[in-house]
């Protein structure tokens, strides 16, 4: 960010995480630099359940954290309005039914959907997660906040890559906020959410399986498109995720570089490492 300001580098990479949101204001100031703020990086953000254990397996506790988490207010304040609340896992608007639950802020019905499954208030509940960034830090402790106000404590820890590896393979994972690369195509969310998947984390459905595989049986997007909603309709309803928003990565370029900014522009949707988020070929300097 500092080389970007001073104009020792150019162009910026979306790998790297963008310009983070607490810098975009004073980014979109620098009149030689043009700022895309809302670039949607195919990220459904969520918090994560190991539903190999028996306290989370209800669905209308998973159910109860999202009504418990003010996600607008989250958005509007600590990440700065970027980025768009999510119900479902798939970002692209295609695969989403009319009648999808919004999930709007209710920690009354939080509280009453705990209080029919039983939940313990007592229990202490492991939260890791892996952004290390304030905007992330920040956003961690108001989700604990809300959800300490329906009876829900946890615990955030912060770990990197290979520590939450093992966590999911010594099978002590509880819970966590995180987010995947779900990408351009919906059929991409199977590699996570089908069963025995590791990051399925002891969810099955049969039925999404089957959707997924006739996902793929078809290659007209009217064809398709019935079987992904009913995909997205499900994990609405079952919340094997605590769906949250999709997340930007916005991005920043020197405008004495004629390329990146504007095709960049155009972009719909990003994926990691991809060469047509380059076209070096047509980039130009002045």
């Amino acid at each position: 960010m500092n080389a970007l300001e001073a104009g020792e580098v150019d162009i910026m990479s979306y790998e790297g995480g963008g310009v983070p949101v607490s810098e975009l204001e004073r980014l979109q100031k620098l009149p030689f630099l043009t700022v895309l703020p809302d670039l949607e990086a195919g990220l459904p953000t969520y918090l994560q359940f190991n539903q190999n254990l028996e306290w989370l397996q209800d669905p209308r506790v998973r159910q109860a954290m999202v009504y418990a988490i003010d996600r607008e207010k989250i958005i509007e304040t600590i990440k700065k309005g970027t980025g768009r609340l999510s119900n479902t896992m798939f970002p692209a608007t295609w695969t989403h039914p009319d009648n999808l639950d919004p999930y709007a802020y209710d920690p009354e019905k939080a509280k009453q959907l705990l209080a029919d499954a039983g939940w313990d208030p007592s229990r202490q509940v492991d939260f890791i997660y892996y952004y290390a960034d304030q905007v992330n830090k920040d956003t961690v402790t108001a989700i604990q906040a809300y959800l300490a106000a329906v009876g829900v404590n946890i615990v955030p820890r912060l770990l990197n890559p290979a520590e939450i590896q093992a966590v999911y393979k010594d099978g002590t994972f509880e819970m966590g906020y995180f987010a995947n690369g779900q990408g351009l195509d919906p059929s991409l969310g199977a590699l996570t959410a089908r069963c025995e998947t590791q990051l399925a984390l002891g969810y099955c459905n049969e039925r999404i399986d089957e959707l997924f595989d006739l996902g793929l049986s078809e290659s007209a997007r009217e064809l398709r498109a019935p079987y992904y909603q009913e995909i997205a309709k499900i994990l609405n309803e079952e919340m094997f995720r605590g769906w949250l928003w999709y997340e930007v990565r916005p991005l920043a370029f020197n405008n004495r570089v004629v390329g990146p900014a504007e095709h960049f522009s155009q972009m719909p949707n990003l994926i990691f490492d991809l060469p047509v988020y380059n076209e070096v070929e047509n980039w130009e300097v002045k």
